[in-house]
């Protein structure tokens, strides 16, 4: 998957997600504000509340953009520090050490004490033979930056769509409904591209286990006052 070179192998997908999670609660103010507020008042409202999710959206976006780039270049860094260490023998120790951190959640963890050991040490004499990892570009960064904030804002503004084309059409409820529709649609279709397996009920279980997460989250909402 191309988005996990600058997420990690799980976390893109929850970009997107964050995105519907926001927009849905903001959604949720208006609801609560649909019931309780003067109809004169109700547009200027729902102008407000749909700018305060755009915006939050994309500061979020941007935000944990730079998060994730922090991140890429603190593994890098740390790589390069283990490789360092493996060369020099007054360090081996240490660079073992931190080998082993970095593989304790992989599937090395269910091997026996002996073999885990053994793969350490392999891997320790084979980094001592390699070259540092090359840092990470300021284009690969901005990448990173920018596909952040496309998941969380696009994700936001295939939500809000209805206020956008329907606005002088369908009255507010009708357009909560359709953007709370969207959200879980989305929602499954994020659960069907995040799932590996190809077997096509994997994919499907993942996407309705998604859309009911949508579901929830509207129905908390809106009991909690948005």
């Amino acid at each position: 998957m191309g988005l996990s070179k600058y997420f990690g192998r799980f976390w893109f997908a929850a970009e997107p997600v964050f995105g519907v999670v926001m927009t849905l609660c903001f959604l949720g103010i208006l609801r609560n504000e649909m019931l309780l507020s003067d109809p004169v008042l109700l547009d200027k409202i729902m102008t407000m509340v749909i700018g305060a999710a755009i915006s939050c959206c994309i500061a979020w976006g941007v935000v944990d953009g730079i998060f994730y780039v922090w991140e890429n270049h603190s593994l890098i860094q740390r790589k390069n520090i283990i490789i360092n260490y493996a060369k020099k023998q007054d360090k081996r120790t240490e660079s073992h050490r931190m080998v082993r951190q970095d593989l304790q959640d992989t599937y090395v963890e269910l091997l026996s004490n002996d073999e885990k050991e053994s793969i350490y040490e392999k891997v320790v004499t084979n980094l001592a033979g390699t070259k540092s990892k090359a840092k990470i570009s300021i284009k690969d960064d901005l990448i990173t930056i920018f596909l952040d904030f496309c998941l969380n804002f696009g994700a936001c503004l295939l939500i809000l769509l209805p206020f956008f084309f329907l606005r002088n059409i369908i009255g507010v409820p009708q357009m909560l409904n359709l953007s709370v529709l969207s959200a879980v649609v989305l929602l499954f279709i994020i659960g069907v591209w995040f799932e590996t397996r190809k077997s096509l009920f994997f994919k499907i279980r993942k996407g309705l286990s998604y859309s009911v997460l949508g579901i929830i989250i509207t129905i908390l909402t809106y009991c909690l006052g948005g």
